[in-house]
This record gives C-alpha cells, structure tokens and sequence, in this order.
C-alpha cells in the first residue's frame, strides 16, 4: 500500500503542476484572445472552435479512454504484444476516421446552401486541421496515462498546445498586426502540430523496452470495437454538452454574446482543476485495481477522488461568487462584465460535478461504459431541449442553466449506478473520515 501512495503521491504532485500549468496558459489564451479579437470576433472563433471540437469526436471514436484502460490492463498483466497491437490498431483507426471526416467536412461546408459568414467560414477551415493532430494527440496522451506516466501523458495537449497558441496571437497583437477569427484557428493548427511532435518523441521514449521485441496481436480488435463505441459515445455527449451553449446561443442570439458566454465558461473551467487532476492520477490505477479484484482499494481511491476534487473545488467557488465581476473586469476588460452571472452558475455546477467525485472514470475503467452512455445521452437531451427553451428567453443565463442541469442528471445516474452495481458511493461523504485519517496521520508525524 505504501507503494501504491507513494505512487499517487507523486503523480498527484506533477499532475498538479500540469493542471496548474495547463489552467494558466488556458486562462491566459482566453484572456489575450478576448482582447484581441473583442466580443464580436471572439464569438466567430469559438463557435468554429466548438463546431471543429465536437468533429474531432468521432474521429477518436472513443479510442483515449480505452487506450488508458487497456494500456494499464496489459501492462499489469504483461500483456506486451496485445498492448503493441492495441497501440497500433488505434492509430490506424484514428488516422482514417479524422482524415474522412476532416475531407467530408470541407465538402459539406462549400455544398451548404445557405451562405455562410466568410469569416466563420475560413475560421472552420483552417481548423479541420486540428481534427487528426487533436486525435493522435489524445490518443498518445492516453497511452502515456496508461503507463501510468500521468505528467508526460498530460503535457503536449494540456500545456504546450494552448501555450504555444498564446505565443503565437500575442506576438502578432502586441506587433500592432490585425488579429482574426480565421488567422487564430490557423494559429491553433500550428500550436496542434509542435504538440503533436513532442508528444510522439515523449511517447517513444517512455514506451517500455518489452515492446520492441514483440510482434503487434491485434487479434482482440473485434473486441476493442465493441469497447470503444460506447466509450466513443460517452465522450461526444460530454463534448456536445459542453459546446451546447455556444452553438445555441449562436443560432439565437448576437455573436458579442457568444463571445461573453465563452469568457464565462472559460473561466469556469478553473473551477474543474480538481476534478480534473483527480481523474487524471486516478484513471490508470482504478483500472489495474480492478483488475486485480481488489475491491477495498477500489473504494478508497474512489473517496481520495472526491475529496480531492471538493477540496480544490470549493475555495474556487467562494472566490468567483464573492468577486467574479470584478476579476471578470480586470482581467478580461469592462466589456465583459455582463459575464459574471452565467460564470457564477457555471461554477456552481462544477462544484456539485466535483462534489460527486471522479464517478464517471470510475465507471469507464470497470467497464460500466454502457450504462454512463446511455445517462449522458438523457443528459444531453435535457441540456439541449432547455438550452432551445431558455436561451431565446434568458440569453446567457439559459444556456448556463441548461448546462448545470444536465451536470445534475449525469452526476446523480452515475452515482446511483456506482452505489447499485460496485457497492461504493462516489460521493464526498464517504471521504470526510478519510480526511480526518489524513489529518490525524499528518499531526502525528509533526508531533513525533
């Protein structure tokens, strides 16, 4: 056991330094881009960067998530040439699917008989580019996470693509250059291929040595299939819900609004480093306790999940909803103020996401797959019928409602399916005594 904490002890601490890296260059992208591009531009750009967002879906087909489980599987069981094979039927799949869609896209966009913004056009354009590279890139990160490097597996798509990015737009924005939706995007694509290439060179090197002197067994593709389709679906869902309030506002209301609803949400993503760099430690090691049938250990890595992502959750939530509007202005400009209400219910929602713990990877690496799609589909649905009823009514607001709402209904499916099929409770209340267990453990070793 003191490997096992020792393990996530220090892959917590790099994952922390990552997230944190990952929320700063995010946080500053938005920031740079807002001010560049102003509400009106900024809108075009992110309504092309969700509709490209929710393109690279299906060209994953699911694909990360399974390689994270099935990377650790293999691993723990010495499985090399399934894992090689595993590795290599992936990229395949990856490299075909984005290469279709990406080409089919650009198809239907010049075919669409209703004309199209120019700017929004060449914006989408630009950013089919992004579909293969956000792809692989996701793909290599999850193999790395699989192998339980969790801070490598994390850095090419978390800190030097969005990193890059700022680079990029700053230097033409501070050299007095004009800054578009389009030349962004095209901007973003150049970010995708630098992040692409080191993450290949960081997979390469931190592959183990068992795997060059193994053939690939891809004889377990049927089975892989069968895996990923469902994991595919669950992660579109979670994406179209997400890209939901952009796009509905979008069709509803004007684009300087679109631009202020994606400050809000931009923002509200701070709220996720928790939960994020819970599941990010966690993933590869649910999936190998569970395969080792140890059911104790499932438990308690489940409630160190919650209560990492409550603990680091809730201060954020405090800080928004007391000065939100004026962070919202000082860092991004007056013009955005108007963001701060959908911002302070975006985070509420995030607050009850973390709350719950890391109940959805839990799910995804024990194989309860189907069941978390199906309760995302009926998530999704609720998000978009109320973000099509509030929105043209309430404008930011509905879509923040809308979204909170459907974080509820997964979230508390989830729960009840953890609670029912695995015998755990996801949720933060099993973590308190754990808590006091580490605080306790924490005092004695100062007093000793």
């Amino acid at each position: 056991m003191s490997t096992l904490r020792n393990q996530l002890w220090g892959a917590a601490r790099g994952s922390m330094f990552i997230r944190v890296g990952s929320l700063a260059a995010t946080l500053l992208g938005s920031v740079v881009l807002a001010r560049a591009l102003g509400p009106a531009s900024f809108g075009i750009y992110s309504l092309a960067l969700a509709i490209v967002t929710i393109l690279a879906l299906p060209a994953q087909v699911g694909i990360p998530t399974l390689l994270v489980r099935e990377t650790a599987r293999t691993q723990a069981a010495g499985k090399w040439s399934e894992m090689k094979g595993l590795w290599r039927w992936s990229t395949r799949v990856i490299l075909v699917s984005s290469l279709v869609i990406a080409a089919g896209s650009s198809l239907a966009l010049f075919l669409y008989p209703r004309p199209i913004k120019p700017d929004l056009l060449w914006a989408i354009l630009a950013g089919l580019v992004l579909v293969p590279l956000i792809a692989l890139g996701n793909a290599r990160g999850a193999a790395l996470r699989g192998l339980r490097h969790i801070v490598r597996g994390q850095l090419p798509e978390s800190v030097i693509r969005p990193l890059v990015l700022v680079l990029l737009v700053y230097a033409v924005w501070a050299g007095g250059q004009p800054v578009t939706a389009d030349s962004v995007m095209a901007f973003h694509a150049l970010a995708a291929v630098l992040a692409y290439a080191v993450g290949g060179e960081i997979l390469r090197r931190s592959r183990p040595r068992e795997l060059a002197s193994v053939c690939a067994d891809m004889a377990g593709a049927a089975g892989w299939w069968r895996a990923a389709l469902p994991l595919a679906l669950i992660s579109a869902l979670q994406v179209v819900s997400s890209q939901c309030g952009v796009i509905v506002l979008a069709l509803f209301r004007p684009e300087a609004e679109v631009g202020l609803y994606k400050v809000a949400a931009s923002a509200a993503t701070i709220a996720l480093f928790g939960m994020q760099t819970a599941t990010m430690v966690l993933s590869p090691h649910l999936a190998r306790t569970h395969a080792m049938g140890d059911v104790e250990r499932l438990k308690k890595l489940t409630a160190l999940g919650a209560l990492v992502s409550t603990a680091l959750t809730l201060p954020i939530l405090v800080i928004f909803l007391a000065g939100g509007r004026g962070l919202i202005g000082m860092v991004y400009g007056e013009e955005y103020d108007s963001a701060f209400l959908p911002l302070a219910v975006l985070t509420v929602g995030q607050a009850v996401n973390a709350m719950f713990g890391c109940v959805g990877a839990l799910l995804g690496m024990v194989g309860y797959e189907r069941d978390a799609a199906r309760w995302l589909s009926v998530s999704a649905l609720v998000n978009i019928v109320l973000a099509f009823v509030l929105v043209p009514v309430l404008g930011m607001m509905g879509a923040a409602i809308s979204s909170v709402a459907s974080i509820l209904v997964w979230n508390l499916a989830f729960w009840l399916i953890a609670k029912m099929r695995l015998g755990i409770d996801s949720s933060f209340l099993p973590a308190v005594p754990l808590a006091f267990d580490v605080l306790r453990g924490w005092m004695a070793r100062r007093c000793s």
